[in-house]
């Protein structure tokens, strides 16, 4: 019996520490899903969380999670990739 699970989407870049600005994109295996995301914490479910529509640029430790979700299928396990943003201290030349 085939699983009727929509897959897991990836988001991109993974967990860590990055020194700037980083551009998201939310990424899901299986054709035709909706994704929805969440920057606050929370978990996206169907029917909330922001849609995803492209790539977005976020500049502050933040940990983003996402779900994908597609008519008459079970919605994804959701993802998480908590990205932190190390300011550093070579930056604030006044």
């Amino acid at each position: 019996k085939a699983s009727n699970n929509v897959e897991a989407p990836t988001i991109t870049p993974s967990t860590g520490t990055y020194d700037s600005a980083q551009t998201v994109t939310i990424q899901a295996p299986t054709t035709e899903t909706v994704i929805r995301y969440t920057t606050d914490g929370t978990d996206p479910t169907a029917t909330t969380g922001t849609v995803y529509e492209g790539p977005f640029t976020i500049s502050d430790t933040t940990t983003i999670k996402a779900i994908a979700t597609k008519e008459g299928m079970t919605d994804s396990d959701v993802a998480a990739s908590t990205i932190t943003i190390s300011k550093s201290q070579s930056s604030n030349k006044n």
